[in-house]
């Protein structure tokens, strides 16, 4: 499904890469759209260019501090910037891994997060050797909760953060593990 080196992933449609710098202006335009950042904390408001800035800076500290973290995904076809996927430590829960993703409005409803985020929960159980992951996700957010079940994915808890309503979603290694086994049996 995936083919990987380093801290680059390719799936069939995406390229999950290290962040570049021309990356930043095409990230604030996602980061922009309100309907992009409707289910965000910070009371869901777009990200300015400073704030977007300020978390590319995070990102790339996260990747230096732990080896992983969130790729910027980019189309193979085309190259076009397409947002962000990837295992990285939620200021929430600092000691959980959690996979998060982010993408362009113009590609919503075509598979790609669900993409990226297979291949980037795969990654974690299979090359980072994670035994769990999380997915922190507004309650009401029904296409991204939509994603996290497609890939394995699992409501585990809800709670309110910060006066958002979410659902913490959870993927166990040998409940991924074993899906995959029974997904790969002729049936």
């Amino acid at each position: 499904m995936i083919e990987g080196r380093g801290a680059e992933l390719r799936t069939a449609r995406l390229l999950l890469r290290s962040w570049r710098d021309e990356d930043q202006l095409p990230f604030a335009a996602i980061n922009a759209d309100p309907e992009v950042t409707r289910y965000l904390g910070g009371g869901g408001r777009p990200l300015s260019n400073l704030e977007t800035a300020a978390f590319l800076d995070r990102t790339r500290r996260h990747w230096e501090h732990w080896g992983y973290g969130l790729w910027a995904m980019e189309l193979l076809e085309g190259g076009r910037f397409a947002g962000f996927v990837g295992p990285s430590h939620h200021r929430w829960y600092p000691a959980e891994v959690e996979l998060g993703w982010r993408l362009d409005r113009t590609l919503w409803s075509r598979g790609i997060a669900t993409e990226g985020g297979a291949a980037a929960l795969e990654h974690g159980f299979t090359r980072l050797g994670l035994e769990r992951l999380i997915s922190v996700i507004h309650r009401d957010n029904l296409a991204s909760r939509r994603v996290a079940e497609k890939i394995g994915f699992r409501p585990h808890q809800e709670e309110s953060r910060e006066g958002l309503p979410i659902v913490v979603y959870r993927a166990d290694r040998p409940v991924w593990e074993a899906a995959r086994g029974q997904a790969r049996q002729p049936g």
